[in-house]
């Protein structure tokens, strides 16, 4: 009872401090925010369905063509992205999930989903059919996330 009438005595004075006038967020900073969220989003969405197509969401997976993780990172691919890098992993850090995925985002981040679906299956070749049958399986399961 004590407790609840000290409460009841101190809450007003509570509500009267004031710490100063705070700053108004402008609505311009507000919508930035907004919009890079939305693309965070997406880009989350995206790499989920990368990841669907290319092992089921397996980060054991070890595909045809020695391509290993979540991803199905290649041995070729990875050789690139040390040397680019600076890093030094191997084939069996693949089947970390972090990494994996780290890779993917080193190539496919910040471009258009199509583009980048494309690129991550026929790296050099990304403009033949195959490159777009890649992606209409990508934007399938996009849709239905």
């Amino acid at each position: 009872m004590r407790r609840i009438l000290i409460c009841a005595l101190l809450f007003p004075m509570y509500l009267s401090i004031s710490i100063g006038d705070p700053k108004p967020i402008s609505t311009d900073h507000l919508e930035k925010q907004a919009k890079l969220y939305r693309q965070e989003i997406e880009y989350e969405r995206f790499a989920k369905a990368v990841s669907w197509v290319e092992s089921r969401w397996n980060p054991q997976a070890v595909g045809h063509s020695m391509d290993y993780g979540l991803f199905q990172i290649t041995p070729i691919r990875l050789r690139d992205y040390n040397r680019r890098t600076g890093n030094n992993y191997t084939m069996q850090d693949m089947f970390n999930p972090v990494i994996n995925r780290m890779i993917f985002d080193y190539y496919s981040k910040g471009l258009p989903f199509e583009v980048a679906a494309r690129r991550w299956n026929r790296a050099y070749e990304w403009r033949d059919t195959l490159g777009e049958k890649y992606w209409v399986l990508v934007k399938n399961k996009l849709n239905n996330l």
